[in-house]
């Protein structure tokens, strides 16, 4: 049997180790060691990053971590169960956990920082591509807003960006550039080495 570090701990009032044992009880855990271990392979478990938002969420909110957390779940297993509703999906695809092979053959899942940036990429694309959609048909009934013709002018799509001075010069650019191409002279401007003007030739 392997050594065992033994942890003491003193509880705060609100905490009390008959409500640790009805606690452990209701999720089934065996008993309160077994439910503070499994605490503590939780809170070893989460990222840093991740951790300290929850933690900036809780403070900014003014509710316990937890709530934070559990509320947070809550919110996407409702969304996958409405889609079973409407949809009757006969698989749910979950990209939140994406596996990735090592060069050693291991499997490890994607989480934290990389997951988020992930995502954090994915989704701007998608709401960038949606904000467009709705912008440009907007467009076709509404006058835009200054905000919203700026977004069309750099995203370079719609009415606003072809009425734009940025379009009028990319033309103009264009036009330039496709007249030089159509001159029959334009290779004979291009510089060209022969060996009577090499500098190291004796």
């Amino acid at each position: 049997m392997g050594k065992y570090e033994i942890l003491h701990v003193s509880l705060p009032e609100e905490i009390t180790l008959a409500g640790l044992d009805e606690k452990a009880k209701e999720l089934g855990l065996g008993n309160r060691s077994q439910f503070i271990l499994e605490a503590a392979r939780l809170l070893i478990g989460f990222d840093v990053v991740f951790w300290l938002r929850m933690v900036k969420f809780s403070k900014s909110l003014h509710i316990p971590v937890w709530m934070v957390i559990q509320n947070f779940i809550i919110k996407r297993l409702a969304r996958d169960a409405a889609e079973i509703v409407v949809h009757d999906p006969k698989t749910m695809f979950m990209d939140e956990f994406t596996f990735l092979k090592k060069e050693n053959g291991d499997v490890r899942t994607l989480t934290g920082e990389e997951l988020f940036n992930f995502f954090k990429e994915k989704y701007v694309k998608e709401m960038m591509d949606e904000k467009i959609r709705f912008l440009l048909e907007k467009e076709r009934v509404f006058k835009l807003t200054d905000e919203e013709k700026k977004f069309m002018i750099e995203n370079q799509v719609g009415d606003a960006y072809g009425e734009s001075d940025e379009y009028k010069e990319r033309l103009q650019k264009k036009s330039i550039f496709e007249q030089l191409e159509k001159e029959d002279d334009i290779e004979d401007d291009v510089a060209e080495w022969t060996p009577d003007v090499d500098p190291d030739k004796k």
